[in-house]
């Protein structure tokens, strides 16, 4: 998520399934955060954006 940050890409705190609790980023296009990250991640579709997170056991 390190990189993420440095991208400019701001991070909230995503405590929203049970799987994963911790840093995420919201947006509205999933390929523009991942292309800001070596670091595998899932997103899930929240109304019209995205949350996307790191994937668990990494």
């Amino acid at each position: 998520m390190r990189d993420m940050k440095r991208a400019g890409l701001k991070q909230r705190v995503y405590h929203g399934n049970l799987s994963w609790s911790g840093p995420a980023v919201v947006c509205e296009d999933v390929e523009a955060v991942l292309a800001n990250t070596n670091v595998p991640c899932l997103s899930v579709k929240k109304g019209q954006r995205f949350v996307v997170y790191p994937k668990q056991g990494l």
